[in-house]
């Protein structure tokens, strides 16, 4: 049985086929360099033809490649008629081609590389050849308008059935039309991989019944699916990738199986109606209590939707770690406090939280990391624990109302951008501080007092930038301890 390897081929011919000299030459309309083999790769389109039949010979030469980022971003064509004499169109070939609404590809096309026709949205239907052999990563993504799309039937590599594409042995699902109009689909239970993206932006689906036998669900797999309301992981799947359910703003539950073991990170973005997940119980990696996914032993919690309609929430006592983006974007917490033993919040935790009010944070905490209460719009005071010896970057940058910060005990770094955009008028750090990072107090604009100890050794640029305390200082300079800022 053939293996499908998406993209490989690409890799291995572009190793086979070299320039024979650096120095491109022109004819008319295409800028083009001659291969080692004599024939021409076409490296760029200067015309400005709204219909355009790319030549098959250039000055004697055939042409047998389309260069990479040939006609991206083209906005005058509409139509484009590709030679038979070409066998590899490379990355980003016809790539956002803004008014492009009809290609026809070569009939000995070998290769369509990475991002070959990304975002060319006006194209409704594509036919490839049965020469193809090789599908670049993201060659099709961003087709928003794409209705249907077919394979020539003695095509070695690739098949199709009912539009949706896959490869020959039907062993793997690589693109499913976005504006197909069905509003439900079965995989086929041969299916035992997804590639990247596969049914992103698939406008009219709102069920979709999985492989059986499927193993894995790819990056960004149901990103954007706007009707799709739930979805049943079938046992046997093993991961998630991140993404995977990315601005698919109908759904409101996803069941988990219980051989799943790796979840990508973030799996949620703008999921506002996503209430919650259920588990196998037999899972023996993860955990699910009341629609939040933890680990096993409930050490770490991983997911809390979205959409989950509660103002306020107690994280476990045995909780020590909350992970990147766990809150991300929770639409509706207003109050959060946490068990006595936690000890650490990740990247992006509470990060566009717009409702959170209050957080009560415990003396056990000792790290904060990036960005974790980045634009909590309505956030207005908060203490920082002890422990805590390090303020990551952008850890509160844009909390609009955040006017009140007790920091406990001794900070000795202040990062990027950490209070950025705060309505903070004053500040004062207790002896111990060393490293404020360019940026930390950036369009503070009520900022007009604050305290650094001597023992700073290292400021940033732009630390004060646009905040009365700088712009009351005529000459903008002020010393900490022997350091200039």
């Amino acid at each position: 049985m053939k293996k499908f390897l998406l993209g490989i081929a690409t890799l291995v011919t572009m190793a086979i086929i070299c320039v024979v000299s650096a120095s491109a030459e022109t004819n008319g309309d295409y800028t083009y360099t001659v291969l080692s083999d004599g024939t021409v790769s076409i490296t760029k389109y200067n015309g400005t033809a709204t219909e355009l039949a790319i030549p098959s010979v250039i000055d004697g030469k055939t042409v047998t490649t389309i260069g990479e980022n040939c006609f991206s971003n083209n906005a005058s064509l509409t139509s484009i008629v590709m030679p038979d004499t070409v066998l590899y169109a490379e990355k980003g070939a016809f790539m956002w081609c803004s008014k492009l609404t009809n290609i026809t590809l070569s009939a000995n096309l070998k290769t369509l590389g990475n991002n070959a026709l990304r975002g060319n949205s006006l194209i409704t239907s594509l036919k490839l050849p049965k020469t193809l052999e090789s599908i670049g990563v993201d060659a099709f993504s961003l087709m928003k308008g794409l209705q249907s799309i077919t394979v020539a039937d003695d095509n070695n590599y690739f098949k199709t059935v009912d539009d949706v594409l896959y490869n020959k042995e039907m062993t793997q699902i690589i693109l499913y039309p976005c504006q197909k109009t069905s509003t439900s689909y079965t995989m086929p239970d041969t299916v035992t991989e997804m590639s990247d993206k596969c049914f992103e932006y698939a406008k009219n689906l709102e069920t979709i019944t999985l492989s059986k036998n499927l193993t894995a669900i790819s990056r960004y797999a149901f990103s954007d699916c706007r009707k799709l309301k739930s979805l049943t992981i079938p046992e046997g799947v093993t991961s998630i990738g991140e993404y995977a359910f990315k601005q698919s703003s109908a759904l409101t539950t996803v069941h988990l199986p219980s051989t799943l073991t790796t979840i990508g990170d973030p799996l949620f973005f703008n999921n506002f109606h996503f209430t919650g997940l259920t588990i196998n119980e037999n899972n023996e990696t993860f955990s699910v209590e009341d629609g939040i996914l933890f680990n096993k032993d409930k050490t770490q919690l991983l997911i809390y939707p979205m959409g989950k309609p509660d103002k306020s929430y107690a994280v476990p006592e045995s909780v020590t770690d909350i992970a990147d983006h766990a809150f991300y974007y929770a639409a509706y917490i207003e109050k959060l406090s946490f068990g006595s033993k936690l000890n650490s919040f990740g990247n992006w935790t509470f990060s566009g939280c717009d409702s959170l009010t209050e957080v009560v944070i415990p003396e056990s905490l000792t790290d904060f990391g990036r960005a974790t209460f980045d634009g909590c719009d309505n956030l207005t005071e908060i203490t920082i624990p002890s422990k805590v010896t390090k303020l990551s970057d952008y850890t509160f940058r844009d909390c609009k109302k955040l006017a009140k910060i007790e920091i406990k005990g001794t900070i000795k770094e202040i990062l990027s951008y950490c209070f950025s955009g705060t309505p903070i008028t004053s500040i004062s750090f207790p002896s111990g501080l060393e490293k404020v990072d360019y940026g930390a107090f950036y369009n503070c604009s009520n900022l007009t007092d604050v305290n650094l100890p001597d023992t700073i050794v290292y400021m940033g640029h732009d630390v004060f930038e646009y905040t009365p305390f700088q712009n009351n200082n005529p000459d903008k300079l002020k010393y900490a301890g022997n350091v200039l800022y």
